[in-house]
């Protein structure tokens, strides 16, 4: 049989200093949990790099809770991630910055998370956690 090892080292790396899935991190869980659902429990894994180990470590799609995958809070919880601390002063200059002189992009930007939950709810028959 074969197994299939879905890497979201960087998705991980992300999370412990940020707080929700931003584009190509909200691209690979959903891809990931999209195609790990459609497999056999004991053909798919969700693999990281653990860098206080130094060596890969996989763990059975089956044995994460269904949906997790794509909820920033849930997957912190299934790999022991502390969330960062939140300071939304600063995440809010952030974003200002970022999207200075581009009043389209930083409209934009919130409705691609909305367009992928539809997207995920159409594909997968399952919502998406909210956080």
């Amino acid at each position: 049989m074969k197994q299939y090892f879905f890497d979201v080292s960087g998705v991980l790396d992300y999370l412990r200093h940020g707080t929700r899935f931003t584009g190509i991190q909200r691209v690979v869980v959903t891809l990931a949990d999209a195609a790990c659902s459609k497999l056999g429990p004991d053909q798919a894994y969700i693999s990281y790099l653990d860098h206080g180990r130094g060596r890969y470590v996989a763990v059975p799609y089956a044995a994460l809770e269904n949906g997790c995958m794509t909820d920033p809070e849930s997957l912190r919880a299934v790999f022991g991630i502390r969330p960062p601390r939140p300071n939304q002063a600063d995440q809010d200059l952030d974003l200002r910055a970022k999207y200075k002189g581009r009043p389209l992009r930083a409209r934009f930007m919130p409705c691609g998370a909305d367009f992928m939950q539809h997207w995920v709810e159409r594909n997968t028959g399952r919502a998406r956690h909210s956080s």
